[in-house]
């Protein structure tokens, strides 16, 4: 999906598991990537230089095991029908965004990157990306054949910069082993936000079997938890589910100083600190706290996560709801060519592979697409999901589906950094209970708005019209 959450250790899991921390260390080196790109903003595709019989292309991936495998085993099949190209795979699974900026400042880019709807939008505005619009026209590919939430974020206006690949939706998962321990019933459509509070704090377990509902329970020494604290990168869904939004409905200004907001960050922060149904940066355990090791119960992720390979009995649900019932989100990570790419026309015909229906079946057969990107493959290949048991709720709540917050601005990796955790301090310190989102949400609207107003700007460039 958006990031490496396949891969990373979840060693503090108030943090989003994210490997792209480090995008500010080769920020200031990726400006000169416009300045020498060969990539014009007018969109204007180079045309192919003629080459010897085999033209090998460097594909930077990432994604964790599952989706290396994938991507390993779809090039060998695009290979024994194409054997002019062959792909040379390069998983990079720690620092992903980093080492593909370091490589693009310093004239090396790949030929085509698995890359993350999180950062697309801010690449492509400094011309670090591949406009792929005259690939597409000369393709004869259908927007209209797409799911809209898929193809949409993959796009600049008229500019297309990444086909979708791993289309999915934000769920909550649930270690059913964990509930039938506690005796408790699992998780479902019907549970609100209060439901998620209550049974995953009797789902908190010190070191003596006691539970977080227990006035001697130690949160010093934790060796079980209710929820992995993924709401820290999740919070669309909860400001969603009361009626709120995160920015003005044109995203020219945030709403993030709003006192009904603010009040939604400090319950999310009280998560931890108050109620100790998820880990908190305020007591540091030195534990991995994944679902795949069976000390988590609850955590939110997304449909994807079928191609973790968990051990673990588990299953899937939605959001809980809240007053203004549930909100769902779903996202799609794209498959894109630097603007540097040596060899375009050869990295896009896997592109073009990769991103229809080849490959879509492939993928969703992998676990990595499990919501196929193209409507006709969704309708035939949904409904034959074995696993997780509750599959059916994903296609029932696939029409509601909203986008993630980094996906309606231009900035969005820069976004993500300051509204989940980066080099600015201030989330950090609300999460870690050494502020209160009254201190700190504010301060955190103004350095957002100071963005949006930017993008604002980049939107007209691109003649794209930015909205939630």
């Amino acid at each position: 999906m958006s990031d490496e959450i396949l891969a990373e250790n979840r060693n503090q899991l108030w943090h989003r598991p994210l490997s792209r921390r480090g995008l500010l260390k080769a920020g200031a080196a990726l400006g000169t990537v416009a300045a020498t790109s060969r990539l014009r903003l007018d969109g204007l595709a180079r045309a192919a230089v003629p080459r010897a019989s085999t033209t090998t292309i460097r594909f930077m991936t990432r994604g964790g095991a599952g989706y290396e495998k994938y991507f390993r085993d779809a090039a060998a099949l695009f290979q024994r029908h194409n054997p002019q190209i062959q792909i040379n795979i390069e998983p990079q699974d720690q620092d992903f965004l980093t080492k593909l900026k370091v490589e693009m400042a310093g004239g090396t880019a790949p030929d085509l990157v698995f890359g993350a709807d999180d950062s697309l939008f801010s690449l492509a505005a400094r011309g670090a990306l591949y406009d792929l619009s005259d690939f597409w026209r000369k393709s004869g590919l259908k927007e209209s054949d797409y799911l809209a939430n898929a193809i949409n974020p993959q796009k600049l206006g008229s500019h297309l910069f990444a086909l979708p690949l791993d289309y999915g939706m934000w769920m909550l998962q649930y270690n059913k082993e964990l509930f039938d321990r506690a005796h408790l019933r699992y998780p479902d459509l019907s549970w609100t936000w209060d439901d998620f509070v209550r049974v995953c704090q009797r789902l908190t377990l010190d070191n003596k079997g006691r539970n977080a509902t227990d006035p001697t329970f130690d949160p010093h020494h934790v060796v079980q938890f209710g929820n992995d604290g993924g709401l820290n990168w999740s919070w669309n869904c909860l400001l969603r589910s009361q009626g709120l939004e995160w920015a003005e409905p044109d995203i020219s200004k945030s709403r993030l100083d709003d006192p009904r907001v603010i009040a939604q960050f400090q319950w999310i922060a009280d998560l931890g600190n108050k109620y100790y149904v998820n880990p908190t940066p305020r007591i540091p355990l030195g534990i991995n706290w994944d679902m795949g090791q069976g000390n988590i119960a609850t955590m939110f992720g997304g449909s994807w996560d079928v191609s973790n390979g968990w051990k673990v009995k588990w299953d899937t649900t939605g959001f809980p709801k809240g007053k203004a019932g549930r909100a769902v989100v779903a996202e799609a990570s794209g498959l894109m060519i630097p603007a540097q790419a040596s060899h375009p026309a050869e990295a896009w015909e896997f592109l073009k592979w990769l991103g229809t229906a080849p490959g879509i079946r492939m993928a969703f057969e992998y676990g990595v697409a499990t919501i196929p990107s193209i409507k006709s493959l969704a309708r035939e290949l949904m409904p034959t999901a074995k696993v997780p048991a509750h599959q059916k709720i994903i296609i029932d709540l696939l029409p509601k589906a909203g986008l993630p917050f980094w996906c309606e601005a231009i900035s969005d990796s820069e976004l993500e950094g300051i509204l989940i955790t980066s080099p600015w301090p201030d989330m950090t310190k609300l999460y870690a209970g050494q502020a209160t989102a009254k201190e700190i949400m504010p301060k955190v609207a103004a350095q957002v708005n100071a963005i949006l107003a930017a993008d604002q700007q980049r939107a007209k460039k691109f003649g794209a019209r930015l909205h939630l």
